[in-house]
């Protein structure tokens, strides 16, 4: 079963897991249409109760080039403040995911680097076998048959402000 967007994939893989692909060979900027793509696709994975894991991968040679900054420029005063809107929604869905993530991608600075600073919690090797590696990590992760409320609760309590601020606060330091 595939979930096919113009802008990502969405598969589901053995045992609950599912594989999110940015498709193509594009720098995968993240303008309205794709925020929508992205969101319907995190909330499959949500309401399904198979669902065990994420990995989260690109096709080419960007995984994503963020916001489209480019967009905001050309946009109303308030459609940018309800792009920055969905961006924070989106991002708040992402952190409060009810089951593990894995991100298989090769960041701007390595892996050891983004675990130490805890902007992820863990990194394996970057060599060819690396989308293997990431789903063999999300089966690892299946294996401990998590309570996917108390995973979510957790998730929910950890990050509690923050989600407070991207769902209800506005839109940050950047109010308009």
């Amino acid at each position: 079963m595939a979930l096919q967007e113009e802008f990502c994939e969405l598969k589901k893989l053995g045992g609950g897991i599912y594989l999110f692909t940015f498709v193509g060979n594009l720098c995968h900027w993240f303008k309205p249409a794709s925020i929508q793509s992205i969101s319907k696709c995190i909330d499959k994975v949500s309401n399904d109760d198979e669902a065990t894991a994420l990995v989260t991968t690109n096709e080419g040679k960007f995984f994503s080039n963020g916001m489209d900054v480019r967009y905001l420029r050309g946009v109303s005063k308030d459609e940018a403040k309800e792009y920055l809107l969905m961006f924070q929604r989106l991002t708040s869905k992402l952190l409060t995911l009810c089951v593990p993530t894995i991100a298989v991608i090769r960041r701007r600075f390595d892996g050891q680097s983004a675990a130490q600073s805890g902007l992820i919690h863990d990194t394996c090797s970057s060599d060819e076998r690396l989308l293997e590696q990431g789903i063999d990590k999300a089966k690892e992760y299946k294996s401990r048959n998590w309570k996917r409320e108390v995973y979510h609760a957790l998730k929910m309590e950890m990050f509690k402000s923050t989600v407070w601020e991207l769902e209800k606060g506005g839109i940050g330091y950047a109010r308009m």
